[in-house]
């Protein structure tokens, strides 16, 4: 008897052609289940990017916020000018008011920012008569309040707060007329603050000069008049 060179012995696997559909239907489930894998991953993808994008969605609208510059009681200088979180804004003595002009930059300008000024500026509770603009070094617009310019101070923690008046001799809280910050009530002992009319601390005797620029306590002497 003729034995076919296909045959094999009992129990062995076949090599034919019947074992190629099982191998395919095998690679399409595989490949199909890698699909499903990739689907849920990049499911679970989805929402933090949808995310990111609200995040930067509510930046634009952060961002697209006019500036504000507004009157806000506080309980040691009345009321002072504060930015749209509420901070306090200063004056600087070494600034000029007429014509306006700001020496606050690099280091400086890092501890004290400056408002900054747009067309949308929004004001509340200030004469908007009073409230101008000064061009940077930098070329950006900084508000003024009676032709001086406005800083944040970057110590303050909250709103109303008011713990850069007097620093150095020279920084003061905004009145709302573009003043210094008036002293209402006494400052907390171991502080500095003045009145914010040129007077020395705890309502002292004025540290600056008569406006005519004459030394103080010279008026009224024979040929000083």
């Amino acid at each position: 008897m003729t034995v076919s060179p296909w045959r094999v012995a009992p129990g062995l696997p076949r090599r034919d052609g019947a074992a190629r559909p099982i191998a395919l239907l095998a690679g399409a489930v595989a490949a199909a289940l890698a699909l499903t894998a990739c689907g849920g991953s990049g499911g679970a993808v989805g929402p933090p990017a949808r995310a990111a994008a609200g995040g930067m969605a509510d930046m634009q609208d952060m961002q697209a916020v006019p500036p504000s510059l507004r009157a806000l009681p506080t309980t040691m200088f009345g009321s002072v000018v504060a930015d749209n979180s509420g901070r306090t804004l200063y004056r600087f003595d070494r600034d000029r008011p007429r014509p306006p002009a700001t020496t606050c930059v690099d280091q400086c300008e890092r501890t004290w920012p400056p408002a900054v000024w747009t067309p949308e500026l929004r004001i509340t509770g200030i004469d908007r008569e009073r409230v101008g603009r000064v061009r940077r070094p930098d070329g950006s617009w900084q508000v003024t309040l009676g032709g001086w310019p406005l800083y944040r101070y970057a110590g303050d923690a909250a709103p109303t707060e008011t713990t850069g008046h007097g620093k150095g001799g020279v920084w003061f809280a905004s009145a709302p007329n573009g003043g210094k910050a008036r002293l209402v009530r006494p400052a907390p002992p171991g502080t500095r603050a003045e009145d914010g009319q040129g007077g020395a601390p705890n309502g002292g005797a004025p540290s600056s000069p008569p406006p005519d620029g004459g030394m103080p306590g010279m008026q009224g002497m024979p040929g000083m008049n």
